[in-house]
Order: C-alpha cells, then sequence, then structure tokens
C-alpha cells in the first residue's frame, strides 16, 4: 500500500511541474507576440521571452519524461 501512496505522489509532482512548465513556456510566448505586434504597428523593438520559453519547456518535458516512467 505503501508504494502505492508514494507513486501517486510521485504523479501529483510531475503533473504541476509541467503545469508550471507549459504555464512559463506559453506566457513567455504571449509576451514575446504581444510586444512583437506592438512593436511592428507603431514601430520600436520588441521582446524576446526566451528565457521564460526555454525554461517552462525544459520543465515540462523533464516532468513529462518521468511522469512516462511512472
Amino acid at each position: 500500500m505503501e508504494d502505492n501512496q508514494i507513486r501517486e505522489e510521485a504523479l501529483s509532482v510531475c503533473k504541476r511541474a509541467m503545469f508550471w512548465g507549459a504555464f512559463w513556456c506559453i506566457g513567455g510566448t504571449v509576451v514575446t507576440v504581444m510586444t512583437y505586434n506592438a512593436a511592428s504597428t507603431g514601430g520600436g523593438t520588441y521582446a524576446v521571452m526566451w528565457g521564460a520559453i526555454v525554461f517552462g519547456g525544459y520543465k515540462f518535458f523533464r516532468a513529462l519524461y518521468y511522469f512516462l516512467k511512472l
């Protein structure tokens, strides 16, 4: 019974990490697109949130890997 509880807790941790990874990746992409659109219509510069996108993608796929191994 204890092994099942440990597995369920590990699955919960993986799901939470996948959520936050997707949140960072999607959030970084949305901010990048918004600043690009603002710069393209009125001129100026835009910000590419590559750190948030890469960090989120890494966190998501790392958690997915462990989720599928369980």
